[in-house]
Formats: C-alpha cells, structure tokens, sequence
C-alpha cells in the first residue's frame, strides 16, 4: 500500500502481485472520468522494481486500482491496459506510463444481439445496467419514446449510446448521460438543474442559505471558452437532423430550439449556426418511434449548447462524492462576476501530481452571461 501522509491511501495490483508498486518507484497516476459516453481512463507511471510483473506488462491485461483518504476506501476499480511506452524492452529500473481504460467485458468488448421488448428508452438504460452490475442513477420516470428495441451486433457501451440519443419526453426537455465504472447516469436536464445544486463551490465567502454538507470552499478556478467541453464528446453534431425510412422510402428532419436553463444567455448559440457538419443520417424503420428524429436533434443540440462554457475547479481532498453530472453552484468572490451560478459537473480527475494528491472538477453550461431566453434560433 502506498500512504501519501495526510494526503491519500493507494493499493494498484496486476495479476498475482498485490502492492506491486511501492512508495520509493510510484510516480504520478490519474483517474479520469467524463461525461458523453467517454469510458475512464488510468494513467499510471512508476519505476520497475521488480522483474517478475514484466510479463504482465501486456496491452489487454487487468489492473485492479483501490484509493481514498489515508486507507483504500473505494470498491476495487478495474482498468485494461491499451497502451505502453514500449519502445524499448523493460527492465529493472526502467520508468513505465501505462494509459488504461474501465474494464468490464460485457458492457464495452462483447457484441451481441437482445430484443428489449416494447419498452420506453430509460427501461433499456436501466437494463443495460443491471445487466452488466452497474446502477442506473436517473430521476427520469416518464418518456414518450416506446418502441421495439432490438440490439444487434453492438456492445453495450455502443447500445448505451444508441438508445440515449434516441430518448424523448416532449419539446421542452433533453436529456445527458454518462457512466463509470460501477454506475450509469441518466438524466432529464431540466428536472436536474430545477431541482437545484448538490454542491455550492465558494470562493472566499460562505453562502447563509447553504447547508454545510452542501458548502466546499475553493480557492479558485479557470474559465476556459476554447473547446467543446465534455458533455458533448463528438464535434460535428449539427444543427438539423436527417432521416431516411427504410420501410417508406421517405426522408425527414428536425431542427428545434435551444434550451437555456442554467443561464439565459443567447450568445452562444450563433456560433453553434456557423460550421456545423453535417451529422450523419439516422436510419429508421417500422420499429423507431414516432419521435426519434426530433430526439436526435433536440438532444445533439442541446447537449453541444451545454458544453460552451467551461470551468476548471481544484478542490480539497475531503471532498470524494463529487459524481458525473451533479449540478453544481460556482459563488465568486465577486458574486457579479459572469462565471458566477450554476454547472453540470462533466469531468472529474483524481491525481497524484507534482508531490500531491488532488482532484479538479470539469464544469460546464450554456453560456456566461444573463441575457433573456426569449426569440431563440428555432433551427432549419
């Protein structure tokens, strides 16, 4: 076990060696978790000390990862090797990085087929969870998406993400999702975000409307406009969505409004107009609900509005509940400062960096500023 004083407890193990990395050859690791259907990832360096785990050192082998506040407190977390720094053979006293991926084979290397049933889309999610020993966290109870779902030669991770864009209340709702190792959240947005904060992250002040469980005090943070953030992983997602039916003959699309519930700010939505690709067609057939275009529409946009804005957070190591998609409210020193208000939290990264354990939060919304919703771009 390697104990970092007053910092954080880590156990990593590799086939038949427990603790096969001591104190004096760990490095530096990472364990990377974000939204839009990205699988977590481990970075892990250390010194080789020891000969006999060189084999072990495979693309496609396990290791089981344990870490918390001054003792393991977490369930083991498993990772699959996909890439080595193997340029050279290893040997006593070479510095390996190995770049890992969650591993669980039934939900993200097996492909087969499964009839669903006639069922709405969150009771495929749900199923897809349980099957694969994961939870379904949602507060999504009704839909208007039923349909024959059929899975063919997907795994899945694949359906997961088939099914999700496909999901559907009404007009006036999109939906978000994201997994890790151990749980699914699926959730309706603006439910989530009416329901208000999980976390309050204060800057120098102390919010007297706040319960102290809520209440994480942090020392600053980064505002960051330059790229995509992880709600929406794939860029391209464009503004109209094409159909084609199999079964008529016909082509169809949808283009729908754009959402704003965390701020009611419109200027981003003039650059999600210009340069969008076109998004690949959505096939349908007899067995795709009447909503499936619009779905896809309304949930590529929305989810690609809500990754505009975005904020990086170090917090304090106390706190570990932090999970995928929790709503988060950012107070400012200045509490007029744009950034101010809340977030959906898209990434969170424990590491071991620089001679310290921390853990950075990635949060992201629609927008900085407070300008009224109304007159938005009702698309194509």
């Amino acid at each position: 076990m390697i104990l970092l004083k007053n910092q954080v407890a880590l156990q990593f193990s590799l086939g038949p060696f427990i603790d096969f990395i001591d104190i004096e050859d760990f490095q530096a690791f990472a364990v990377i978790k974000n939204s839009g259907g990205l699988r977590p990832l481990l970075k892990l360096s250390f010194e080789l000390r020891n000969e006999k785990i060189i084999p072990y050192l495979n693309k496609g082998n396990i290791i089981v990862v344990s870490y918390g506040i001054e003792t393991p407190i977490s369930d083991p977390i498993l990772f699959e090797i996909e890439a080595l720094d193997n340029t050279k053979l290893y040997r006593v006293g070479s510095q390996v990085n190995l770049t890992c991926s969650m591993y669980n084979p039934g939900f993200t290397n097996f492909v087969h087929s499964q009839n669903y049933g006639n069922v709405k889309g969150y009771e495929v999610l749900q199923k897809i969870a349980e099957q694969n020993n994961m939870k379904f966290i949602t507060n999504v109870t009704r839909s208007n998406d039923k349909q024959n779902w059929i899975q063919t030669g997907k795994t899945d991770w694949e359906y997961l993400d088939h099914v999700f864009w496909r999901t559907y209340k009404d007009t006036e709702t999109f939906f978000a999702y994201a997994f890790d190792n151990n749980n699914i959240y699926y959730y309706n947005v603006h439910d989530l975000i009416e329901a208000g904060p999980r976390w309050v992250l204060s800057v120098g002040q102390i919010s007297t409307n706040t319960d102290n469980d809520m209440l994480v005090n942090i020392g600053g943070y980064k505002s960051d406009d330059s790229k995509v953030g992880t709600l929406m992983q794939i860029s391209g997602k464009n503004v109209t969505t094409y159909g084609y039916n199999v079964d008529t003959g016909e082509f169809s699309e949808a283009g729908h409004k754009l959402k704003t519930f965390t701020t009611m700010g419109t200027n981003k939505i003039n650059n999600l107009e210009e340069g969008c690709q076109t998004f690949e067609y959505a096939i349908l057939s007899g067995d795709d609900h009447a909503n499936s275009i619009v779905a896809q529409s309304q949930n590529k946009r929305n989810n690609l509005l809500y990754s505009t804005h975005t904020v990086y957070v170090p917090v304090p190591i106390q706190y570990r509940d932090f999970r995928l998609l929790d709503v988060v409210q950012l107070l400012p020193a200045d509490p007029d400062t744009p950034e101010a208000g809340l977030y959906l939290i898209t990434g969170i990264v424990n590491q071991f960096k620089d001679g310290k354990y921390q853990t950075n939060l990635v949060l992201n919304r629609e927008g900085v500023n407070d300008m009224r919703g109304d007159g938005l771009s009702t698309g194509v």
